[in-house]
């Protein structure tokens, strides 16, 4: 069994500051607020010093630096410091250690004198799980000369190698067989694996006879250092153990050596497979993962301390092929996010401290959820350490890493492993809400670019965004992943919904949108959907019937375009939610439903520069309720068309009550044809949907369940909680659904999968200004709420503001808006008080399914 050990690591959880400003908007749209990630900081504006924090670890000794803060006036200035725990210093670079596990707001105080800026670092040590090594040495373990047997040819492979350098399970190879023992796993350090794997028994694997293979080179040289497991074993230990375990493993010193000498020893285990890892079923990686203990943790079974039995979690297939013409989510293992795992530790330890373990438990079976990893800026590309972000290549090395241990647990074979990757930063983004504006700027809000941006966002999203990323796809070492890409949430159905005129005034096209949608910013998303000159032309564009499609249009077929030419990458397009573009009735061409699928059908087919049909085999399907709040299923409400009056008083005639009603109806119409939906049609064989149900759940008390009852047209009996379905920030009352899963509905073979697209803790947007809190208001917050205000100004969220749907008492058509009863911090931040509401509200309850 495993040996480990108990350290306390840290995390760092964000950076907050307080001295720069932010505008404030409103918005009345339809959509989701977007994940969060970081965004480009912007520079200070008054000659106060500028404070900043930098950081590193060794266990609970944090070693902080104040060296990146600035003043523009040069003068000399004094640095403070509270650690969060009691604890003070002084100084430009100062060390501290922390003493018990929790969370901690260490504050950075510098001052010229007259003017001072404070900034705060959330600190989060947490117990940590690490490897104790294989205790002994193994010294000489495969020392001999490798003449036709194992003597000799692991020369010094094992030497000092299990000197507590085996962390891991020595690539599963003294587990009970050498299955891929020495896959490579003897260069030296046997790649540092063993975690103490070998401590008493070595499972048996070297206990044998190895028909004198390994004769005298195992023999005492694992003695001691595999605790006793290995004393004068390994007689036939490698015998048949060895399975592919020697296949090109010692990397030049078995190669030859066994030749001949593992023939019957080893069981043919050398014969010419060589396939190291996969043990004669997978590839030789050339290029093995870089080690990623954070990432192995949070998927090894070994390491979950929770008490809800992990039954819903994904499991893949080993020996099924690595990529597929059909679901990219069947067969295989999801990558688990180390990055959100870390933000849910502060949370946890909060939990923690305060003695609820029943909920402790629960935090720490959503942290074995896997979610999506957001690009929502240029920055995200590269990562942000500051903020807890790894870069994209970080993230699909940890998938590596991941797909690797689980080829481990399956006797080296691997299993397909599935990474979720949302882009999410198009010029002028998500035009219909202020909270999760981007950066890119090509047309510009009117209030602030009356006549237009005529910025430089398209070029960039080209070449600084969508070429940094594909270029990262495409490289090797990631072509066993399945990289699912969802494009753009929030992006075109803005401009199926949210347009009224065009950039001058004029009419929008009435064949997009026929009707006024009075929006308060109106003008924004009309001048997207006007402006026609990035991209490239598209043939059978620019008619009555075909109208060209503007900036979003351009920057999803540049996406899509260059995704498609990626084997391994699978592409779905955001598609909104049923409280949304579900709007449909039998006798209008121009409802909410038909014009999405007519227009997102024009899109994606022309994506291919003609509109032949030919574009729309470019993209796997599409992703609805993306960060939302939709349920999955109405237990007890109609979704017929010819109930949608007696439910008006809630659905407002719109058949769609429920995201299963929804994707029924769209994959309908995606794969048929005609006027009101288009001439060209999806393959149903090929088309999937995925549902975001990370926050979709509505658990509570006497909550019906599907199948307990009728479905009738008393609109009281639904399970959403929201007063109006268009209210998408921070929603009070909401809780986690399904689990994320392949297939859930044997009903609905289109159904890809249920995914967490966003997960629950990341916030929607602001709900407050920072700059109109009085002192006493302040002074009156909790630590979790001072932490928020504190957060509020940092540069590190430049572009977002606050959103009027984010702030409690605003109406929408009316009706007050029901927010997290909490201040909430700009978009993608952590929200810790809706986490645990979300927590709280589970449904089905966590470790249960109504999709068994």
């Amino acid at each position: 069994m495993t040996n480990r050990r108990r350290d306390l690591a840290v995390a760092f959880m964000m950076m907050v500051g307080v001295g720069c400003s932010q505008g404030s908007g409103s918005s009345s749209d339809d959509n989701n607020s977007s994940s969060g990630g970081t965004d480009n900081p912007s520079p200070a504006v008054n000659h106060a010093p500028e404070a900043a924090i930098s950081a590193s670890s060794n266990n609970s000794l944090v070693n902080f630096s104040a060296a990146g803060s600035t003043d523009v006036d040069g003068d000399q200035l004094t640095y403070n410091w509270d650690f969060g725990d009691g604890s003070f210093g002084s100084g430009i670079n100062v060390s501290h250690s922390y003493s018990s596990s929790g969370q901690y707001a260490a504050k950075l105080t510098v001052s010229d004198g007259n003017l001072s800026h404070s900034t705060t670092m959330m600190i989060v040590i947490t117990e940590n799980n690490s490897g104790g090594g294989d205790n002994g040495s193994a010294g000489g373990s495969d020392n001999g000369s490798g003449d036709g047997s194992d003597n000799g040819s692991d020369n010094g492979s094992d030497n000092g190698s299990n000197n507590g350098s085996d962390n891991g399970s020595d690539n599963g190879s003294d587990n009970g067989s050498d299955n891929g023992s020495d896959n490579g796993s003897d260069n030296g350090s046997d790649n540092g694996s063993d975690n103490g794997s070998d401590n008493g028994s070595d499972n048996g694997s070297d206990n044998g006879s190895d028909n004198g293979s390994d004769n005298g080179s195992d023999n005492g040289s694992d003695n001691g250092s595999d605790n006793g497991s290995d004393n004068g074993s390994d007689n036939g230990s490698d015998n048949g153990s060895d399975n592919g375990s020697d296949n090109g493993s010692d990397n030049g010193s078995d190669n030859g050596s066994d030749n001949g000498s593992d023939n019957g020893s080893d069981n043919g285990s050398d014969n010419g497979s060589d396939n190291g890892s996969d043990n004669g079923s997978g590839t030789d990686d050339s290029n093995p993962p870089t080690e990623d203990n954070a990432a192995v943790d949070i998927v090894d079974p070994g390491t979950y301390e929770g008490t809800i039995p992990l039954d819903q979690v994904a499991k893949g297939t080993a020996g099924t092929s690595l990529q597929t013409d059909g679901n990219p989510f069947s067969d295989a293992y999801f990558y688990l996010n180390p990055d959100i795992k870390v933000m849910m530790d502060s949370s946890l330890a909060i939990v923690e401290n305060s003695g609820d373990t029943a909920l402790a438990n629960k935090i720490k079976y959503v942290q074995r959820q896997p979610s999506a990893v957001w690009m929502d800026s240029t920055l995200a590309i590269t990562g942000n350490p500051d903020a807890g972000r790894r870069s994209l290549e970080e993230h699909l090395n940890a998938a590596r890493v991941q797909q690797q241990f689980f080829a481990e647990q399956n006797g080296g074979v691997k299993a397909p492993m599935t990474v979720v990757i949302i882009i999410y930063n198009l010029p002028d983004r998500d035009c219909a809400a202020f909270a999760s504006a981007g950066q890119l700027t090509q047309v510009g809000k009117p209030a602030d670019y009356p006549y237009g941006a005529n910025g430089m966002g398209f070029d960039q999203y080209r070449d600084e965004y969508i070429a940094k990323i594909t270029e990262i796809f495409k490289k090797p070492e990631y072509s066993d992943l399945r990289i699912v890409a969802m494009l753009e949430p929030d992006s075109f159905p803005n401009m199926i919904t949210n347009t009224n005129e065009g950039a001058n005034g004029e009419p929008a096209n009435s064949s997009l949108n026929p009707e006024r949608a009075s929006l308060p910013n109106g003008g924004y998303c009309d001048r997207i959907l006007s402006d026609s000159s990035h991209g490239e032309m598209v043939q059978g564009e620019g008619t009555n019937d075909k109208p060209e499609l503007g900036l979003y249009a351009a920057g999803l077929r540049l996406a899509i375009r260059e995704l498609a030419k990626i084997p391994n990458v699978y592409t779905y397009m955001d598609i909104g939610h049923a409280g949304w573009l579900g709007w449909d009735n039998n006798e209008s061409s121009t409802t909410n439903m038909k014009r999405g699928v007519k227009y997102f059908k024009q899109l994606i087919d022309g994506a291919d520069g003609a509109l032949d049909g030919k574009g729309l085999e470019m993209v796997r399907g599409f992703t609805s309720n993306t960060s939302g709040y939709t349920p999955l299923e109405e237990p007890l409400i109609s979704s017929a068309f010819e109930d949608r009056q007696a439910l008006q008083d809630f659905y407002q005639w719109n058949p769609s009550v429920d995201e299963i009603s929804y994707i029924d109806r769209l994959r309908g119409y995606f794969t048929s044809t005609g006027d009101a939906i288009g001439n060209a049609a999806f393959d149903p064989n090929k088309l999937g949907f995925i549902i975001d149900t990370a926050r979709n759940g509505w658990g509570a008390p006497g909550r019906p369940t599907p199948g307990s009852g009728p479905k009738g047209t008393d609109s009281s009996q639904r399970v959403e909680g929201r007063a109006h379905r268009g209210h998408w920030c921070n929603v009070n009352h909401a809780g986690i659904g399904e689990a994320p899963k392949a297939d859930p509905d044997s009903s609905r073979p289109y159904l890809d999968a249920f995914f967490w697209m966003k997960p629950g803790g990341e916030s929607d947007g602001i709900s407050f200004d920072y700059t109109k809190m009085s002192a006493s208001e302040v002074a009156a917050l909790d630590d979790i709420d001072r932490a928020v205000y504190e957060s509020a100004s940092d540069p590190v969220y430049a572009g977002k503001s606050m959103d009027t749907m984010c702030v409690p008492g605003q109406l929408r058509e009316n009706t007050p808006v029901d927010v997290v009863p909490a201040l909430a911090p700009h978009a993608g931040a952590w929200f810790h008080k809706q986490f645990i509401m979300l927590i709280n509200n589970a449904y089905p309850p966590l470790g249960e399914s109504d999709y068994d």
